[in-house]
């Protein structure tokens, strides 16, 4: 997938451009492969800390430009002139006034710039929703959906799982477990062909000094990475690969053993 000629119809110095070639690249990928839209939104997310400002530095330039256009047309030495006589005086009028048009956009483009890199990407916070009745809260929740709100979608979630004494929501909620894969096996003979291809890991982890067991389930795509990948039925005739995973993953919750 080639996008390096992306960036040269876009202007700005050597770092613009590589990010905007960067970004085209993700966002082939994203398209094209399955998975990949996790290094397009980065680069993305990378793509507006560093564009914006650069942005906003052209505006600026633009208004003080524009602002130097209205300097000299107020000032009958300066270097704009216009024919003479009274259509002399109607064009200079009309310049005068298409000055100030192009003034007050400018000004306008570098206040909406300024909202732009000024506002949180992830969006705002839990305590921006309100969340004082049950109908207030399906309203809020709708609310964040519709705004993308991130942020306030995670509060609430980790929220609602804050009282969820599982394994695995231990994991994934709990700040700064200590995790160990302790062994990761590849179902490739099962009797239930949805099965095959999973990867089954017997995760150890540690929080506040509390030791936890948890069978995981990946798959792996074309470029080696690791996903969630459902879970590992075996039911009717069993092969015997699936009676040992069985067995396994049963004893593994039970004690922490691996047999």
């Amino acid at each position: 997938m080639n996008t390096k000629g992306v960036a040269s119809r876009v202007g700005g110095d050597g770092a613009t451009r590589s990010c905007v070639d960067r970004s085209a690249f993700h966002l082939v990928q994203a398209i094209c492969l399955p998975g990949a839209g996790n290094a397009a939104r980065e680069s993305l997310k990378e793509c507006e800390q560093n564009l914006l400002p650069a942005i906003f530095a052209e505006q600026v330039k633009l208004f003080l430009l524009i602002l130097h256009l209205v300097s000299s047309l107020s000032d009958p030495s300066g270097v704009i002139q216009g024919p003479n006589g009274s259509e002399g005086k109607r064009f200079m009028k009309l310049l005068r006034f298409l000055v100030l048009i192009s003034l007050v956009i400018s000004s306008a483009a570098i206040f909406f710039s300024l909202q732009a890199i000024r506002r949180d990407p992830l969006g705002s916070d839990i305590s921006k929703y309100d969340l004082s009745s049950p109908e207030s809260t399906l309203r809020s929740i709708n609310n964040m959906a519709t705004r993308q709100d991130l942020r306030a979608a995670w509060q609430l979630m980790k929220n609602a799982f804050q009282n969820d004494d599982s394994p695995e929501i231990k994991l994934f909620l709990s700040d700064a477990p200590k995790i160990s894969v302790l062994k990761s096996i590849e179902v490739s003979n099962s009797a239930n062909p949805k099965n095959n291809g999973i990867i089954v890991s017997f995760v150890k982890f540690t929080v506040s000094g509390v030791d936890y067991y948890t069978v995981q389930y990946f798959r792996k795509d074309r470029s080696n990475r690791f996903y969630f990948g459902g879970n590992f039925y075996a039911f009717g005739t069993k092969t015997d690969q699936d009676k040992a995973l069985e067995s396994a993953i049963e004893e593994f919750k039970r004690t922490g053993k691996i047999i």
